[in-house]
């Protein structure tokens, strides 16, 4: 996980003694350095929007607890401390909570507890599983999946002072490890070949968008900074998983009906992408400098595609 500035890395390792210490190492390259040092089981940390802190679910004989430590070193913190599974914590976006999943009276709820500690809070509390909370950037909401009573894994979101649930899936498809960007929400589903295939959906709901669509499994997708990539690891034919990206991108597509007279040769295609900070004119130009379309554009990231035989394609990215 990148530090807030960029200039840290923190991760788990798995040392000889047998057990998985938290540890960062400048991102530049360089010594590692040590963040907990005892004889149990730490994974998953996660950064402070700060910096300031590392969190993390610690193995305990009494079950998975959620632990924070200085980004400095120093003496481990315990936010929870009962008989009950909590994993996979994650900061909210102003660092005053911490959300994760608890599994309690044989179902996986979410939680959160705040960052200093204190009171559990319970999100979510019916009979069935939810897992890998996921902040929404501006803490208002989070996003998990739950295995509700289609039988499948969902895409579910919920306020995050507690409420009633949302679904933003409700197919006959498996969903999981949905992350949020924006006003999208990106996430791996199982398609009718029971290939994962990476996904996104609207935050406020409505219809699935399907980004890859191949023979090949696609897991675990993360957005880029700036929203414009989604990064993840796919099995491809080497039979291997590497590591791959696609433009987010896929928006709104309109086709506009482009005069004979202004085609180019069957042979040729154009694309690029250009941002608009304000409304512009886009124009098209052939070979030989003559303008043989032009359109009014508002505000926004444009995917541009010209398509030498009848049509241009131009998408809104955001």
């Amino acid at each position: 996980e990148w530090s807030p500035g960029g200039n840290e890395i923190v991760y788990h390792r798995l040392l000889a003694a047998g057990y998985r210490q938290i540890y960062k190492v400048d991102s530049g390259g360089g010594a590692e350095t040590p963040l907990t040092s005892d004889a149990y089981h730490h994974y998953n940390p996660q950064w402070s929007p700060d910096g300031s802190w590392v969190v993390y679910h610690k193995l305990l004989v009494a079950g998975n607890q959620i632990y924070k430590v200085s980004s400095g070193g120093g003496a481990e913190t315990p936010l929870t401390s009962d008989s009950y599974h909590h994993e996979f914590p994650q900061w909210s976006p102003d660092g005053s909570w911490i959300v994760y999943h608890k599994l309690v009276s044989g179902y996986r709820q979410i939680y959160k507890v705040g960052s200093r500690g204190g009171a559990e809070i319970p999100l979510t509390s019916d009979n069935f599983d939810h897992w890998y909370p996921e902040w929404s950037p501006d803490g208002s909401e989070i996003v998990y999946y739950k295995l509700d009573a289609t039988g499948y894994r969902q895409v579910y979101k919920v306020n995050s002072g507690g409420g009633a649930e949302i679904f933003l899936t409700s197919d006959s498809y498996g969903h999981r490890y949905p992350q949020w960007s924006g006003n999208w929400i990106v996430y791996q589903k199982q398609d009718a070949t029971t290939k994962w295939q990476i996904y996104r959906i609207p935050s406020v709901g409505g219809a699935e968008i399907s980004l890859t669509s191949d023979n090949y499994n696609h897991r675990y997708p993360q957005w880029s900074e700036d929203g414009n990539w989604i990064v993840y690891r796919k099995q491809d034919a080497t039979g291997n998983d590497q590591i791959y990206k696609i433009a987010s991108g896929v928006g709104v597509e309109e086709e506009i009906m482009i005069p004979k007279e202004k085609q180019f040769l069957s042979s040729t295609i154009v694309s690029g992408s250009l941002f608009l900070p304000g409304g512009r004119e886009w124009t098209v130009y052939d070979i030989s400098g003559k303008k043989v379309d032009t359109q009014q554009l508002a505000p926004g990231i444009y995917f541009i595609k010209i398509d030498g035989q009848i049509r241009k394609k131009i998408i809104k990215v955001r």
